[in-house]
């Protein structure tokens, strides 16, 4: 609990986990993730609103890591995004 008291997390939506990561590595913090079975079984189910567009999700995301690495003056490498593709 001490550790996570370092955290500010604000993003209460699907791009809290990119949120987490990065202040967590900012605070110098280790994340040890535990598999767990999948809930969301339908293959088919939606995010809503324009999430379930790849690309709308994927600026979602690069919109919460690079607003975060600015508040943790953390470098993203240029290099980061140009290997994604959908």
């Amino acid at each position: 609990m001490k550790a996570l008291k370092k955290l500010q997390l604000t993003v209460t939506g699907y791009g809290i986990p990119v949120q987490f990561w990065l202040q967590a590595r900012f605070n110098g913090l280790t994340v040890k993730e535990y598999a767990i079975p999948r809930i969301y079984k339908n293959l088919n189910r939606k995010f809503g609103g324009g999430m379930d567009d790849p690309m709308t999700r994927l600026e979602y995301y690069k919109y919460i890591l690079e607003e975060e690495a600015k508040r943790c003056s953390f470098e993203i490498p240029d290099h980061l995004f140009s290997t994604v593709s959908l």
